[in-house]
This record gives C-alpha cells, structure tokens and sequence, in this order.
C-alpha cells in the first residue's frame, strides 16, 4: 500500500494545528492561574497561622496534581481523536482508530510470542481491511513479570519488570499460508534448529533468526529484498520486527515503546513525530501486504 505522508500531514496540520494550540496555550494559562491562587493563600496562612499552612501546602499539592492531570488526560483525548484517529483513517478508508479500545489478553496470547507474563495492559486499537481485503487488528501493548528479589535483608521483594512495550497486532488472511514461518529475535541457543534457515544477508543474521517448516516456501516469499527491509527498520528506528505465520493466521510485533501520544509540551502536530507514528503504522501493513502478494504469485 502506497500512501503519501505529506498529503496526510498537511490535512492534519491545517484541521489541528490551531485548535491544539490553544488548547494548550488555555492549559498553561488556568494551571499559571491556580498556583497563584495557591501561592497567594499560602502567603496569607504563612502570617496567620503556620501550622495550618503547612496542612494547607499537603493540600494544594494534591489539589495541583489531580488538576494537572485532568488538563492533561482531556488534551490526551482531544489529540487522539484529532490527529491520529485522522492519521489512520487517511492512511486507509478500510481502517478505523479506537482509543478506547483494546486486544484481548488471549489475543495477545495466540502468538506465543510472550508466554511468562503477568500482567497485561492494552490500547489505541487499529482494526479494519487491508488492500487485499484480509483482516487486520493492531494495538498498543505493554507486558510485565513478576520477579521475586533479594531485598538486602534476608528477605525477599516482589518486583514488576517490563517484558515488552510496543505495536503488536494480527492478520487473518483469507487465503491461508499452508507453512509454519517464524522471524525471531536472534537466539544463538537455537542455531543449530533443523528449521531454521540461513540467509544470505549478514546483517540479518546479525538480528533475527528466520525458521519455517517449508524452507523452500519460505524462501520464495522471503526474498532478499524483503530480507533487507527488516535490517533497515533496526538501521532507521533501532526496532526489532517480530513475526510468524501460521497457516490462515499472521502475528507481528515490534518493540517501538509507547505509541500515538501527545508531548507534553507541545501540541504534537510536528512533521517528525507525525511521521514516526504512520510509520509505525505502515510498516507492518507494507511487509503483510507484500508476504500476501508474493505467496499468491508463487501459488501457495
């Protein structure tokens, strides 16, 4: 799917670039108000009563966080509905943004990409069609461990580690791939697997481990020029490009770390941050489509 950024860029600009901008201009104004409100009754409590003022700072403090951060979740919602439910439905008719929604923890868990989390926590779902018409599903994700640690005396702590943060999502295809392929992460335990196959690209073998079932299948999707597009996602972004295919099924996912949120001090509708959200967007749905063309011509 080829879509011009530029066009995409430019209609959010002129539909959000104003209305954000004040938005935020309206934000600093009302929190610059409130701390003088709370700086000027501090002021007065400081000469009448000190130890009332110090309730009255505990106070204001808590009082100041909670506003923060209600300005703060109101732009958030304002900036996703605005500028990325736009990003995504211009980079497709055929898909929709939803904030408020999320995958499911088995969805997630399909892939087996993840199998030792404990929690779990999902948003910002794309859904929709691709060109070919195959059925797509996508949407932040975030994992955690429970590790138990050594706390320096004698005892033991409960810590929460992040096993992965990014984009992860699915394709149901409508005509199945009959393979089992798999682009993994590069596992050097794993080398001498009968499944795994070695390609030509040094750079890629650098970084993913490539295993399928049918090796001569995987090979005629797989191709040098798709090979290489893998290596330039970690030369560009530093990102990791999970994936597997299983018969009627495509899962992927990538580390990119928090996606589709606005900066906290700006109004986020510069050309850099736009354009690494469609990328983030893009480039699983280029290297799908491509995976889906190559396997029709080979007649898989």
């Amino acid at each position: 799917m080829k879509v011009n950024f530029n066009n995409i860029y430019e209609k959010i600009y002129k539909a959000s670039k104003e209305e954000l901008s004040n938005i935020k201009k309206k934000n600093t104004k009302d929190i610059l108000m409130l701390l003088m409100i709370i700086g000027i009754v501090l002021l007065i409590l400081f000469f009448v009563n000190k130890v009332l003022m110090a309730m009255a700072l505990f106070s204001s403090f808590i009082v100041f966080i909670i506003f923060v951060s209600k300005k703060e979740n109101k732009f958030r919602e304002i900036y996703k509905f605005e500028v990325i439910r736009t990003l995504v439905e211009e980079y497709s008719k055929d898909l929709k943004f939803s904030p408020l929604s999320s995958l499911t923890r088995r969805e997630y868990a399909n892939s087996r990409f993840d199998i030792n989390f404990d929690r779990f926590r999902t948003e910002d779902e794309i859904n929709g069609k691709l060109s070919q018409g195959d059925t797509i599903k996508m949407a932040q994700v975030t994992t955690y461990k429970e590790e138990y640690v050594d706390d320096g005396n004698g005892g033991t702590e409960k810590r929460e580690v992040m096993t992965f943060n990014g984009l992860y999502g699915y394709v149901i295809l409508n005509t199945p791939i009959f393979n089992n392929i798999t682009i993994t992460t590069n596992y050097n335990a794993k080398r001498y697997d009968k499944n795994r196959i070695e390609v030509e690209s040094s750079e890629f073998e650098k970084l993913y481990d490539l295993y399928a079932i049918d090796k001569v299948q995987a090979m005629e999707i797989f191709t040098s020029e798709l090979i290489e597009k893998f290596v330039k996602l970690n030369e560009n972004k530093k990102y990791i490009f999970n994936m597997k295919i299983e018969n009627s099924t495509i899962y992927f996912r990538y580390r990119c770390g928090e996606i589709f949120e606005p900066p906290l001090l700006s109004e986020g509708v510069d050309f850099k941050l736009l354009y690494k959200y469609f990328s983030t967007i893009n480039f699983p749905i280029e290297i799908i489509e491509e995976i889906i063309e190559k396997s029709k011509a080979v007649g898989i």
